[in-house]
Parts: C-alpha cells; sequence; structure tokens
C-alpha cells in the first residue's frame, strides 16, 4: 500500500473531525491546541491562511474558533473528507509542491506534521509564489526524539511482530487456539502496545466463525495492519533531526523568507513534542 492509498483510508476512516495523534499524550495535544490559539490572535484581519497537509483540518478548525474572520483553506494529497466547517475549504489529491492557487494569494500558511513529508525545496519555491510578502508562517514538525515518534515506532514494531507471526493464517483457518499461541512471543515483546490485544480480540473472533463475512473482516483487519504500517514507516522516515531541520530553514532563508525562529517546542522528560520554524516572508 502507498502512501496516499493510507493517508486516503485514514482520514476516511477517521471523518471530518479526526486528527493525526490518536492517542497522543494530553499534554502534546494541549500545547499544540495552545499553539495554534496564540497563532491566531497574530493574524491581521481578515487574512487569508494556507494549512499544508492538512488532513481533516483540524489546525485551521482551532484557528477558525479564536478568529471568525479569517480565509481559511487546507490542502493534501489524500483524498479528504467533507470540511466539518463549511467556512472552512479542505482541497484533497494536491501535492505541496504544486498548489491550485493564484500568486500573492495568502496572508501565512501553517502546517502541523505534514510540511516534512514533502518534497522541501519545491514546495518552498510554491510557498514563495503562492504568499504575500510579509506573509506569516509556522511549521511544526516531527521531532525524531519526540514521544510521539518514539510512541509510533514503538506500536509499528508490535504490528510488525503481528504481521510476522502466523497468527492470521491460523485465523483463516478457523484455528482460535493457534491464535493464541502465535500471538503469545508478540505480548512477550509487545504487551504494553495496546494494538496487539486489540487484533488478538479480533483474529480470535474471526477464527471462531466461518462464511464470507469473517472472510471480510480478516481483509479488513489485514489491510488495516497494512495501512498503519505504511504510516507509520512515513512517519519515521520523515522525522527530523537536528540537521534536517536546519536543512529547512536554510531553504526558506534561502528564498526571500525571514526565518525568526528554529528550535524544539519544549516537552518533558520522555522529549520534545515537536520542531518548530516560523518567521515571515520578506516585504
Amino acid at each position: 500500500m502507498d502512501n496516499d492509498q493510507a493517508w486516503s483510508a485514514y482520514w476516511a476512516e477517521k471523518g471530518a473531525t479526526g486528527n493525526c495523534l490518536p492517542g497522543a499524550p494530553d499534554h502534546v495535544a494541549e500545547r499544540l491546541a495552545n499553539h495554534w490559539r496564540e497563532f491566531a490572535a497574530t493574524l491581521a484581519k481578515g487574512a487569508s491562511c494556507l494549512d499544508l497537509a492538512t488532513g481533516s483540518g483540524a489546525v485551521l478548525r482551532l484557528i477558525r474558533a479564536q478568529r471568525s474572520d479569517l480565509l481559511l483553506a487546507g490542502i493534501d494529497y489524500a483524498e479528504l473528507p467533507e470540511s466539518a466547517d463549511p467556512d472552512v475549504t479542505l482541497i484533497g489529491r494536491t501535492d505541496m509542491a504544486a498548489l491550485p492557487f493564484d500568486d500573492d494569494s495568502f496572508d501565512a500558511f501553517v502546517s502541523q506534521f505534514g510540511f516534512e513529508y514533502g518534497t522541501h525545496g519545491e514546495i518552498v519555491a510554491e510557498l514563495v509564489r503562492v504568499s504575500r510578502p510579509g506573509s506569516l508562517f509556522q511549521l511544526i514538525m516531527h521531532h525524531r526524539s519526540s514521544p510521539v515518534v518514539a510512541q509510533n515506532r514503538t506500536r509499528a514494531a508490535a504490528l510488525d511482530a503481528i504481521g510476522q507471526s502466523d497468527a492470521l493464517v491460523r485465523a483463516a483457518e478457523g484455528d482460535a487456539s493457534g491464535v493464541i499461541a502465535a500471538l503469545d512471543p508478540v505480548f512477550d515483546e509487545h504487551g504494553d502496545q495496546p494494538v496487539v490485544a486489540e487484533i488478538a480480540a479480533a483474529l480470535r473472533d474471526i477464527a471462531g466463525r466461518s462464511g464470507r463475512e469473517a472472510e471480510k473482516d480478516l481483509d479488513w483487519v489485514a489491510s488495516g495492519m497494512a495501512r498503519e504500517r505504511a504510516l507509520l514507516r512515513h512517519l519515521s522516515e520523515s522525522a527530523l533531526d537536528e540537521d534536517s531541520a536546519a536543512r529547512i530553514s536554510a531553504l526558506f532563508a534561502g528564498s526571500g523568507f525571514i526565518v525568526e525562529h528554529r528550535a524544539p517546542i519544549p516537552g518533558d522528560e520522555n522529549g520534545p513534542i515537536a520542531w518548530l520554524v516560523n518567521g515571515r516572508r520578506a516585504d
């Protein structure tokens, strides 16, 4: 399963009010929400703002809740659900490096866990084109040492272990005890990951049934695992260390933007929340 199919399936499942951080620690979600509320207050009256890799538009909904006067649009290369807010425009199947907007269209652009997934130089060139002089920007990007990345790395390892076991084969054969035996080593190594118990319960149920519905449910479990493994691999590959965050800053600084801040967003003892790169386009 390729990345755009995986993300399209993800947003179809999460729906119009979903977000890209299910299960994230409460302090992470609240810190990010406060960041966008504070950013909304800095925008001029009636400003237009573009959200890159918007997903269901979670960031735009936070901004909208603070500022009803703003003109808000989001794009994503996945197929997206219909916007939960009629005043927030969401456009799916759109590459960040090929934006469907006129020159000088936006007073601000933002991204939360999205910009880092794209081809950075090409995206920056497009942002030069569609942003107005003086426009503000805020990029929050996955930090390689963040608890979010660490959590998803361990979840991916658990999914890999399930996939490498015979559990799905045993479920297809109707062997419930075989499912349990196949997953015993996975529980020993990854029992702290809730996904193991969730999939184990689903496979035991499927093994206890027969017929077309059981086959369909098994296909659903297998495709869901494949989709999530693709997403988690994409996340891990895209997370930024110090050097890669510096390269992104340099791309903006060399393209007519003034980078005012590049640093991790502080978290707790488990590590930083994310990278923050922000600033404005030169006048």
